[in-house]
């Protein structure tokens, strides 16, 4: 009984016309869809969560082919499989919990990936190479508000950086960071009580 709740929780999330979330066992049904494949496990990143859904229906307007991408907090390598179906040549993916590791790699196998990626398990706030076309960080504020100086001081190029897993009451104190620290905000959007932010 609980196998078929737990089957029955895990319903495929349309993201956008093109790209849909599935369980493992969900059985493909149209062909002109391109899909990603995840086992619910340990790590965070099923798609059923707010900002998993607001930073992948964004990922395809900022996702270029042959663009490099830099995933911190990647837990089940969701939005990093997101990033090479749309087009990127290269994932670099950090976290800092190691139980995530047979949860990343079961999802990456089943989504046929085996190449172009690089995990790594450190802490984001200990990482210095900001230099890719886009960064992903899907945390929360407090990490993300001492990330945001870091990204500043390391990166010489002009990335483009999506975040979230951010509330929405936490608004006014990123934005008071984005600003400080001379980012340009380009977009934001809200999903329920969740925001995600672009900036560069």
């Amino acid at each position: 009984n609980w196998h078929n709740t737990y089957e029955e929780y895990f319903k495929p999330i349309n993201i956008n016309k093109n790209l849909m979330v599935v369980p493992e066992w969900y059985k493909i049904k149209d062909n002109s869809m391109e899909y990603i494949r995840i086992i619910p496990g340990m790590a965070f990143g099923t798609g059923n969560h707010e900002t998993t859904q607001l930073i992948i229906s964004n990922l395809e307007n900022y996702i270029y082919k042959g663009c490099t991408v830099l995933d911190l907090g990647s837990g089940s390598g969701i939005l990093s499989i997101a990033a090479l179906k749309y087009g990127a040549s290269e994932i670099t993916a950090v976290e800092y919990d190691k139980d995530c590791k047979d949860n990343f790699l079961e999802n990456f196998q089943l989504n046929n990936i085996s190449n172009n990626y690089t995990l790594l398990f450190e802490d984001v706030l200990s990482f210095k190479d900001y230099n890719y076309d886009l960064i992903i960080a899907n945390i929360n504020k407090n990490i993300i508000l001492e990330l945001l100086p870091r990204i500043k001081k390391y990166r010489t190029n002009q990335s483009k950086i999506i975040l979230s897993g951010l509330l929405v009451n936490d608004r006014n104190d990123v934005i008071n960071v984005i600003k400080k620290l001379k980012f340009n905000l380009l977009e934001e959007f809200i999903k329920g009580e969740w925001i995600c932010f672009i900036i560069d």
